[in-house]
């Protein structure tokens, strides 16, 4: 009985650091794919210049 409870313990704890993991490089992927596929805005500041506000 004891020996189930500390392979439980393991297979769960190996299954939530795979989860944990695949969440992490799911995320870093997106965030890599949007930087890439928006042109670069870094330079364009031009466009966002903000005038005098008119009341």
């Amino acid at each position: 009985m004891q020996g189930s409870v500390v392979s439980a313990f393991a297979d769960s704890l190996l299954c939530a650091v795979l989860i944990q993991s695949g969440y992490f490089l799911g995320v870093l992927f997106l965030v890599w794919h949007e930087d890439v596929s928006r042109p670069s805005r870094a330079l364009d500041i031009s466009s966002q210049a903000v005038g005098p506000r008119s009341r």
